[in-house]
């Protein structure tokens, strides 16, 4: 069963600040940018966001632990990509550069809408429905409208979160034996030689 994003969440626009974003070391309200947004990662910790003194406006959305954050513009291939912002902090706001999606309806996990929104066939419906040439934009209208998300029971969900989340580990552990071969090798060869030096 297939379904719109409108049908069981709610895509709300980031705040577009007039002027460039100059972060403040004492500000009291951070900002979610695109550059803050890693395809599947959750975000857990505010390290990394701008800071501002006060919120722009009365109205200016802050987001919610739970809300699926996707960035607004890119060009190719996994340029939309999304993760799900995990955190209790109220004081968040989301930049332009990104769309909160506020799932509304427990048929579906934010984390799993997250993994199909990453995946080769959401990252191919999200580029079919895109404004412009070069640089691509998504709006709250044609995300809400146009794709639609498979959704499977809550416990097959359960297993793609927690695959997904497996997968991931493994990738990390390749990834530190790599950095550690590497480190083998650069440290033989400087042995190598420096012990050449010394003739």
């Amino acid at each position: 069963m297939y379904k719109k994003i409108n049908e069981f969440a709610q895509v709300i626009s980031g705040y577009s600040f007039r002027k460039a974003l100059e972060s403040t070391k004492d500000g009291s309200f951070y900002v979610l940018q695109a550059s803050n947004v890693k395809a599947g990662e959750e975000i857990e910790t505010l390290i990394g966001l701008a800071k501002i003194s006060s919120k722009p406006s009365r109205s200016t959305v802050c987001l919610e632990s739970g809300d699926l954050v996707i960035v607004a513009r890119g060009t190719g291939g996994g340029a939309f990509r999304s993760c799900v912002f995990i955190n209790d902090e109220k004081d968040v706001i989301p930049s332009a550069s990104v769309l909160i999606i506020r799932c509304l309806s427990k048929i579906i996990l934010p984390e799993y809408l997250s993994l199909y929104l990453n995946s080769s066939e959401g990252q191919k419906q999200l580029a079919g429905n895109v404004m412009g040439s070069h640089i691509q934009s998504l709006s709250t209208r044609l995300l809400g409208t146009l794709i639609e998300v498979p959704i499977l029971p809550i416990k097959d969900q359960e297993i793609m979160i927690a695959l997904n989340k497996t997968v991931r580990k493994l990738e990390s552990i390749d990834s530190r034996k790599n950095q550690i071969r590497k480190q083998i090798f650069d440290s033989t060869l400087k042995i190598k030689i420096d012990y050449e030096k010394t003739f």
